[in-house]
């Protein structure tokens, strides 16, 4: 029957009845989109008795929650929206205004929420999921620099495999040279060209680097930032250095 199925009641009421149904409602309020769908559409109001399942479904609770419930918390729907990071993110930051320790099991497993809640929830760090910012590179120059304020130890293994990370925690965290990471930063032209400019805040001292950097495309930004002279003058200067070896 069309009243047994919470779809087709829910368009019923809409299309036909163009108003409240009462005696399919209890077959509209068995699925969460139709119970949702049926609020906005036919009753235009809060519809209490279906919030139970309504708040089951992760994007309808936070849409209904939007249109219907205000800006305070809807403990109803907390169990299904800390389930999801950045809803538990933005429920903390935005509805409780503070700490949601429920919460915090499912934000740690997500490396940018983890971040964001740090930062901008906690004020701190999270200890409780640095073990998953440390594997993230990304997010854990983001965590050191704008949460620790210095040296993210545990991420170190992490960002020293990859150039363009480890060059802007060094700028940006260590605040000078990563002696550790030179050796994977200068295998990469533009990013040594950066780090030399940024980090070392002068010319390299290995030779054989500074040759690959003056023989790339980043030749002139690297001797603006970091030499005296013309590309010309300290590509002949280094190789009269290395032959007379």
């Amino acid at each position: 029957m069309l009243i047994e199925d919470p779809k087709k009641a829910y368009l019923y009421a809409k299309a036909v009845i163009k108003g409240r149904w009462p005696e399919a409602e209890k077959y509209i309020i068995t699925d969460p989109y139709s119970a949702y769908q049926y609020t906005v559409d036919v009753l235009k109001k809060r519809w209490k008795e279906a919030e139970s399942v309504i708040a089951k479904d992760e994007d309808l609770c936070f849409k209904y929650r939007g249109e219907f419930i205000g800006l305070g918390r809807w403990a109803e729907a907390e169990p299904t929206i800390m389930k999801d990071p950045k809803r538990a993110y933005n429920y903390a930051f935005w509805v409780i205004s503070g700490r949601w320790p429920e919460a915090e099991q499912y934000i740690k497993i997500d490396p940018l929420w983890a971040y964001y809640y740090a930062k901008d929830v906690l004020k701190g760090r999270f200890y409780d999921a640095e073990s998953n910012l440390a594997k993230d590179p990304d997010n854990s120059v983001l965590y050191a620099k704008n949460v620790i304020e210095g040296r993210f130890r545990e991420a170190e293994p992490y960002l020293i495999k990859n150039p363009e990370k480890a060059y802007h925690y060094a700028k940006d965290v260590i605040k000078g040279r990563w002696h550790d990471a030179e050796p994977l930063i200068s295998q990469n032209v533009w990013w040594a060209c950066e780090y030399a400019r940024g980090c070392i805040k002068g010319r390299w001292e290995d030779p054989l680097i500074e040759l690959d950097i003056l023989k790339s495309k980043h030749a002139d930004r690297y001797v603006k930032g970091c030499a005296m002279g013309t590309v010309k003058e300290i590509r002949e200067q280094l190789l009269r250095s290395l032959t007379s070896h």
